[in-house]
């Protein structure tokens, strides 16, 4: 698992922070470890000028950047920025300048530049925004400022500008005036950027800052002692003050820089846990809170010099000046003690408003208390009407599962009973609820729950799931017989008759049951599984109960898992038509094809229609499907014809399904499909089952009449095997009969032959065509034809072949002829006895 702790740079950062350290390395190293002057001067003639552009140009990116941020916030940075640039300008000129003159150029047009960033700084300072305060904040945040400032400009007074002035009185008055133009800027930028410190809230600002002011106080002490150093003609190029101004310059980029840095990137770099860390975060948030006692702090120490006159100061003046520091430090005690006081003054006030509402809450809670009383007696009603069925007064699902839980618990941990789970669903419970109405059905389930009951034990128990489905839950139940028992003891009370309106009604109860409840963890499993097996009670016939096995399981898996793919097989071009050739049975000639699909799965490889037509039908994709397969067998037996492979009195037949067959757009599809490929209507025979007469009579007239307007012919597939009719064979306009395989199979039994010889009859009275599907021996072929059946499929003659393969077929033995005479009804032949 990654450590979401971890900060990760952008790669502008890692530049930078490299950039910084070799910079920083080298500086040092220039100080302590080059002893060379010449290579010194070389060392520090690069250096400077390089850190202060760099730092410079910093700026500027962090100033364009930041004025996406704030216009005013990046002026002022931009501004910042200038200054750092007048100062890398400056090195520049002072680093030419000793290079070409091998002398210290002070005065030069150097320190030019050098004092030009000062205006610079003080116009960037003004325009720093600044966030707006209380007058109580503003006022103790000036005060503050004070104190620094005057105890900075005590500091510089003792020690720099008395000393420097004595130590200048033999220089020209030019020399003077820049020589003490550094310490006089390096006052006032310093006190504007404590001022405006102090006048920033607690937060990364303030502590950019902060750096900022660090890096001016560096510079400041490298001014301060650089003009001791050349007045008094000392001062060495690369000794200790080039490494202040360096470092000066890296406080400046990464001043700006920080405001840049994510928020959370700064506060994972502040989050600490120990005492100790937190104790350097306040002071590093707060340090301006203890910085004015530092200062008054600081100037008690020097009045012990200057008491002694080791210093160059007056004592009257140096006590006047930590007398005002003294005084401005007693004002700001005296506005924090009027904030405390104001902030009791408040506490108490609320501490009068909390007491006051707190008695109100003892009233209240009075109150409370009489309404929680009626609202635990509505709770206690509510609860057992949400785990209870209103109708039957049992548990309802709620209750049942909560209760399941428990038990799966109890029997894991080895403390419950033998429990078995029992799933009841009513049979033709729907009829009687639709023919006698809503109330006798409410009358019928609790009927039926009460027989349940009386079948069981107190320790079992019955629950409602909804509509006409129950479930129960044996406890301790004493192996399978015992299970069975209690099933069938149900079964059979439920087949009795129940008296509704005056009348007797049957219904009867599919059971699925999980007998053995320790292999399961929770209740949706168990209700899953004995939903399965009672799915599979019906399937036997209803009435009857059925224990859950595993495979019922995988059978339900197995059949989502189909349905699913069934549903991308038409999209990824996976179904395929396979072409079984129709035969004259006297020659064997091929007059036509049926079309035969197949579903070519990834995985499990061909798939007949018998195992995924259902599936189609169920999910509403069988009329996708059957458009595309009659699309498909039209396209192929067109190539065919165009090729002189099939002739004109040739046909492809398909099977067409009952959902398909009665949509209201079939029969133009059927229309559009044959134009599409150039097809005379009888060039194509459609396959119905007798499963299709067992609808709306109305419609299915309907689609016959049209297709008989277009000369398209219909087939009766498997004729003999569903709900044989004679009325609608003369009812509708059926020429063609094909009898079933099962039949055909029989032949070879010859007490069975009888039926076949029958539907032999029934055709030729009919004046009806035959197709016999399924022939696999000489004996069935030659049986059949004895009896006058002229036209035959099976793998005694072809298997279902690929279209390429029909094309060899077809091209190599040239077995296509044109219909002969069967095609006339009245030449059929006298069956032979």
């Amino acid at each position: 698992m990654p450590d979401s702790s971890r900060v990760f740079l952008p790669v502008w950062q890692k530049v930078l922070l490299l950039f910084s350290g070799a910079y920083l390395f080298a500086s040092v190293g220039m100080v302590w470890f080059v002893s060379q002057p010449d290579l010194k001067r070389l060392f520090s003639d690069i250096l400077a000028p390089l850190g202060g552009l760099a730092s410079a140009g910093v700026l500027f990116w962090v100033a364009w950047r930041l004025k996406r941020r704030s216009r005013r916030l990046g002026l002022a940075w931009a501004v910042f920025a200038a200054g750092v640039l007048m100062s890398g300008l400056g090195e520049v000129a002072w680093s030419v300048l000793e290079m070409t003159s091998g002398e210290i150029p002070f005065p030069s047009i150097a320190d030019a530049l050098y004092l030009c960033n000062y205006p610079l700084f003080l116009l960037g300072v003004l325009l720093y925004p600044r966030k707006p305060l209380r007058l109580a904040e503003a006022i103790q945040g000036i005060l503050d400022a004070g104190v620094v400032i005057l105890g900075g400009v005590v500091s510089i007074v003792m020690f720099v500008l008395t000393p420097l002035q004595q130590s200048l009185a033999g220089q020209s008055w030019f020399e003077r005036v820049v020589s003490l133009a550094y310490p006089m800027g390096d006052i006032l930028i310093f006190s504007v950027v404590i001022v405006l410190l102090y006048m920033q809230p607690a937060d990364h600002r303030r502590l950019s800052l902060s750096l900022f002011a660090f890096g001016l106080l560096l510079y400041l002490a490298a001014d301060l002692a650089f003009v001791f150093q050349s007045t008094a003609g000392v001062y060495q190029t690369g000794d200790f003050l080039d490494l202040l101004w360096n470092v000066a310059y890296l406080c400046f980029a990464w001043s700006g820089l920080h405001l840049l840095l994510p928020y959370k990137e700064k506060q994972a770099g502040l989050e600490v846990n120990s005492f100790l860390g937190r104790g350097l975060q306040h002071i590093a948030l707060h340090w301006d809170n203890y910085l004015p006692y530092l200062w008054l702090f600081g100037g008690f120490a020097l009045l012990i010099p200057s008491h002694k006159e080791r210093i160059p100061v007056q004592f009257e003046t140096l006590v006047a000046m930590i007398g005002g520091m003294i005084f401005l430090v007693m004002i700001r005690q005296i506005l924090s003690l009027k904030d405390n006081i104001d902030l009791n003054r408040r506490l108490n006030h609320a501490m009068e408003m909390l007491s006051r509402q707190s008695m109100e809450l003892v009233k209240a809670n009075r109150e409370l208390e009489k309404q929680i009383q009626v609202e635990m007696e509505t709770k206690q009603q509510l609860s057992y009407a949400a785990t209870h069925d209103h109708l039957t007064g049992l548990p309802n699902r709620t209750f049942l599962m909560d209760y399941l839980n428990i038990v799966l618990r109890q029997i894991s941990s080895g403390s419950g009973e033998t429990s078995a789970l029992m799933f009841l669903d009513c049979d033709r419970f729907k009829l009687v609820n639709d023919s006698l109405g809503h109330i006798a059905g409410d009358e019928l389930l609790v009927a039926v729950s009460q027989r349940i009951q009386k079948c069981l034990r107190s320790s079992d128990l019955v629950a409602r799931l909804g509509g006409d489905e129950f479930v129960i839950l044996l406890m301790n139940t004493s192996g399978l017989s015992g299970i069975e028992t209690a099933a069938r003891r149900i079964v059979e009370a439920l087949s009795k008759p129940f008296t509704l309106k005056g009348q007797e009604v049957f219904i009867g109860a599919s059971i699925g049951i999980v007998w053995n409840l320790s292999l399961y963890q929770n209740p949706e499993d168990v209700l899953r599984d004995a939903d399965l097996a009672m799915y599979r009670a019906k399937e036997r016939g209803r009435s009857c109960y059925v224990f859950f096995d595993p495979a019922l399981r995988d059978r339900a898996i197995d059949h989502i898992t189909l349905e699913a793919d069934l549903r991308y097989a038409l999209s990824r071009q996976q179904f395929e038509l396979y072409y079984q050739p129709i035969v004259e049975l006297c020659s064997e000639r091929i007059v036509g094809f049926e079309a035969l699909l197949r579903w070519n799965h990834p995985r499990r490889g061909l798939i007949s229609p018998a195992s995924f037509i259902p599936l189609a039908e169920q999910s509403g994709q069988i009329l996708s499907i059957g458009e595309w397969a009659l699309d498909e067998a039209c396209r192929q037996f067109s190539s065919w014809l165009q090729a002189g492979l099939a002739p004109d009195e040739s046909f492809v037949s398909v099977n067409i399904s009952t959902a398909q067959f009665l949509d209201v757009h079939f029969h133009e599809i059927v229309r559009q499909t044959l134009l599409k490929y150039g097809l005379q209507s009888h060039h194509l025979k459609l396959e119905v089952t007798e499963s299709v007469f067992l609808n709306n009579v109305d419609a299915v007239v309907h689609v016959f009449n049209r297709l008989e307007e277009m000369g398209v012919e219909c087939m009766l597939d498997d004729f003999g095997t569903g709900y044989s009719s004679l009325g609608y064979l003369q009812h509708f306009s059926i020429k063609t009969l094909k009898i079933d395989q099962s039949f055909i199979w029989a032949i070879d039994h010859a007490s069975r032959n009888n039926l076949i010889s029958a539907i032999m009859a029934v055709a030729r009275e009919l004046n009806m065509q035959t197709i016999a599907e399924g022939i696999e021996t000489t004996t069935q072929r030659d049986f059949l034809q004895r009896l006058g059946c002229t036209l035959a499929q099976g793998y005694l003659f072809y298997h279902p072949l690929k279209a390429g393969q029909v094309e060899g077929l077809l091209t190599q033995t040239q077995r296509t002829f044109p219909l002969s005479p069967y095609a006339d009804p009245a030449g059929w032949a006298e069956p032979v006895d």
